[in-house]
């Protein structure tokens, strides 16, 4: 009625597609249809999801924003060689997302070979998933290496993860995982420290392995501890890629960047 422009935004697929199923029921996708007559755009985070709902619901001007950071934030951090050696995994610890259990086991393999090292892992896992990585670290006794650490202090992050040896991050093949895009790669890059990440979704089409990141095959722990192992072994060539991966976040997710393509997008619509 006030002819007012409304854009749908989405950063995974539909619910049951996130609870782990392979598709939304006939009565949901037909409520999808009904309300998708109304908007008039979309901004989603990939391309597999500007597909899924072009030809699911209905075609709509899309915008692919995958990523954002603010790049400020890192721009007084200076990295301390001080604080103790840690890897480290930053995220919501939901196993069903992020599988958290294949670094511990990795880590596990390796953690004779690098005994000074420890691992933390930033979070607020469900009292269930909680139980589990619990379990996973008393099973593979690693009581006084892997460290849960809760939830990081916002203002603390870009320090958090600039002291860290290594940032972790690894998602299992799933549905779910093909739509979705880890926000937390961004922020990862900004921070100047070599990152591991699983080749899941559409994450290689931004990123190279030995290039501007380190990935390795989902769902995989003995690939993941070899990359793991190559990253603490060979400094100089992991320096390099994570300063090829500062300056390419600095280009690719920097808020001013991918803002000024939302702006143009959206006055393409007031049009």
């Amino acid at each position: 009625i006030l002819k007012i422009k409304m854009i749908f935004i989405a950063d995974e697929f539909p619910l049951p597609i996130r609870q782990l199923k392979s598709h939304v029921s006939p009565f949901q996708l037909l409520l999808y249809k009904l309300i998708h007559k109304l908007i008039d755009g979309r901004v989603l985070m990939t391309q597999k999801l500007m597909e899924y709902y072009n030809a699911q619901v209905c075609y709509k001007p899309t915008y692919i924003l995958n990523s954002i950071v603010d790049t400020s934030r890192f721009d007084t951090v200076v990295k301390s060689y001080k604080t103790s050696k840690y890897l480290c995994y930053m995220g919501n610890m939901e196993l069903a997302k992020d599988n958290v259990d294949n670094i511990i086991k990795a880590f596990a393999i390796i953690t004779e070979k690098y005994p000074d090292y420890q691992l933390w892992l930033f979070g607020t896992p469900s009292k269930k998933d909680e139980h589990l990585i619990r379990s996973l670290i008393s099973n593979y006794n690693l009581k006084n290496r892997v460290i849960l650490k809760g939830r990081a202090n916002y203002a603390d992050v870009p320090q958090i993860l600039s002291d860290a040896t290594v940032l972790l991050t690894s998602q299992p093949k799933t549905k779910r995982a093909e739509g979705g895009f880890p926000t937390k790669m961004a922020e990862y890059m900004m921070s100047k420290t070599p990152m591991i990440v699983t080749n899941v979704g559409e994450i290689a089409q931004y990123v190279k392995d030995g290039v501007n990141t380190f990935m390795v095959e989902p769902c995989d722990q003995n690939a993941y501890a070899q990359k793991l192992d190559y990253v603490l072994s060979h400094k100089v060539h992991t320096e390099q890629v994570a300063e090829n991966a500062y300056n390419y976040a600095l280009k690719t997710f920097g808020a001013k960047e991918v803002t000024k393509g939302m702006v143009e997008f959206l006055s393409d619509l007031k049009n």
